[in-house]
């Protein structure tokens, strides 16, 4: 056991797998994963634990090979609080590679849906994740509880085409749709502009449109972060 945050918890400690290079299977009492765990490590996918809340800063940092990660479900992984961008196992990888989320049926998470009930988005929840097509919050967007997208919540999901962001949202992080080069369409519906982070929508596709209730359309196009847009942003 370790102490993390003051709580006593069961974990991979700081630098303890510097360079490892053979399969790596994790256990599910795991609970947090060390600064810099995997440093330089060369192995090609891992299965989060089922008890994982935390992930340190850079402990996935400069793992080139690490091209899939697994989780046993999206209201687990959204539990878990990342320290930093080089925390998400995928991160480095994405940069060079093709890198994805697989679901328990040990396939890539295409149509990913956010429970309803979930107020955030972790910062850096989705990274990497290249085979996203699609989100839903809910059943339907309206009855989203959610309030905040994290900040690089889905840096580099790359497929990505089309997001309907609910509501209820006020919050947007710093490039939480960086380099999603392929999202072509962003739909708003909030009367008032959600604040928005610096560079949420960099490098999308140069198509991108954003739809915003017709009645806001001014507000939208002179709101902080979202002015940035004002060319792409129509109304509905």
């Amino acid at each position: 056991e370790m102490t993390v945050d003051g709580y006593q918890k069961k974990g991979i400690k700081n630098y303890s797998m510097i360079g490892y290079s053979g399969e790596v299977t994790l256990s599910n009492s795991i609970e947090h994963i060390g600064e810099y765990a995997f440093y330089y490590s060369t192995i090609k996918e891992i299965t989060m634990p089922s008890h994982l809340d935390s992930i340190a800063k850079s402990a996935f940092n400069n793992c080139d090979s690490l091209k899939i990660m697994k989780i046993s479900s999206i209201e687990q992984w959204l539990k878990v609080k990342l320290a930093n961008l080089s925390s998400h196992p995928l991160n480095r990888a994405a940069y060079k590679s093709h890198t994805s989320i697989y679901g328990s049926d040990d396939k890539p998470i295409t149509n990913l849906v956010i429970p309803r009930y979930v107020e955030a988005i972790p910062n850096y929840c989705f990274v990497g994740h290249k085979d996203l097509q699609t989100i839903s919050f809910g059943y339907y967007n309206d009855d989203s509880y959610l309030k905040a997208i994290g900040k690089n919540a889905f840096y580099r999901c790359t497929s990505l085409t089309y997001v309907n962001i609910p509501s209820g949202v006020t919050e947007i992080g710093d490039y939480a749709f960086g380099i999603c080069s392929s999202l072509r369409t962003v739909r708003a519906s909030s009367p008032v502009p959600p604040t928005l982070g610096d560079n949420a929508f960099w490098e999308c596709s140069e198509n991108l449109k954003i739809y915003v209730p017709a009645e806001s359309l001014e507000a939208y196009k002179t709101a902080p972060g979202w002015s940035e847009y004002a060319d792409k942003i129509v109304a509905k």
